[in-house]
């Protein structure tokens, strides 16, 4: 989902540089890795 989110942004904004191209990507990344860390920290909490 977030490649989706992250492909579409990217072609709507074709004047970003280089440089922001991969400040969005690499903000993207960070969030998607904290929502798998969170969802896995949850289900380790259910199970105790």
């Amino acid at each position: 989902m977030m490649t989706k989110i992250r492909h579409n942004y990217f072609e709507s904004e074709q004047d970003l540089s280089t440089e922001d191209r991969n400040f969005v990507l690499d903000i993207t990344i960070l969030f998607e890795n904290a929502v798998h860390t969170l969802g896995r920290y949850g289900r380790l909490l259910r199970v105790v």
